[in-house]
């Protein structure tokens, strides 16, 4: 018996794969002409708006020149990670951004941006100073 003459196997019983992002497969219909997007590798076929589509070609624009060019597999999954990112509204989000900085245990904002805890730490040692001054002159306790 020939492999294409078995018969297919339900989902059920299908072994859980790894599912990778690959945007082409996301089809949905647009709500805009296909000449309102900008020439680029993201349209309408990734669900993304024209306003979109532009953000999308400039983060694409930006990897490649950072990261450079790649191809296949590592092509797809950049153009998927930027269609993620952009219809999950992280892209510009700077509240997000602030939560992904500090998510790893403290250290991640440490390494980042050093320059914050040192502010930081420096307004705490001036807090200290003005509440013990406090104490001081009008000789009560201040928690």
């Amino acid at each position: 018996m020939h492999k294409r003459d078995r018969p297919k196997k339900t989902t059920l019983s299908e072994p859980l794969r790894k599912r990778v992002l690959i945007p082409h497969k996301r089809v949905r219909s647009a709500p805009y002409p296909e000449d309102a997007y900008p020439v680029g590798f993201f349209g309408a076929r990734h669900g993304l708006s024209p306003a979109q589509a532009r953000e999308a070609q400039r983060l694409f624009d930006q990897a490649t020149a950072r990261r450079g060019s790649v191809k296949g597999r590592r092509l797809a999954l950049r153009m998927g990670g930027i269609v993620s990112a952009i219809l999950g509204g992280r892209v510009g989000n700077a509240t997000w951004g602030l939560f992904m900085l500090a998510a790893r245990g403290g250290k991640t904002l440490a390494r980042h941006a050093p320059h914050l805890l040192k502010r930081a730490s420096e307004k705490g040692v001036l807090a200290r100073q003005d509440n013990r001054e406090m104490r001081r002159r009008y000789e009560r306790q201040y928690d």
